[in-house]
């Protein structure tokens, strides 16, 4: 079977031209992916550390607050009881 050159050249280029056009628009398609991760991505992380701090700082005021409530005289810890026991889940 005798192939013409006259065809082979242009299906080349044609190949050629395809393969770059589809890493181009691969390579485009990442950055635009890259894009929208920071701009959706990174304000939630943001907001995800900010609560974390906030229940960080809840958990140790409870602590420090029934730290304090342990060393105080017997009649606050009972009041402090009645008052967590008596309160509706």
């Amino acid at each position: 079977m005798k192939v013409s050159m006259q065809w082979v050249v242009p299906v080349i280029m044609g190949a050629w031209a395809v393969l770059t056009w589809a890493h181009n628009n691969d390579q485009e398609r990442r950055k635009e992916r890259s894009r929208l991760s920071a701009q959706y991505v990174n304000p939630f992380m943001s907001a995800c550390e900010d609560l974390q701090s906030r229940i960080y700082w809840v958990d140790s005021t409870v602590y420090a607050s029934v730290t304090r409530t342990a060393l105080m005289p017997k009649r606050h810890s009972i009041s402090w009881f009645v008052f967590l026991a008596g309160r509706p889940l």
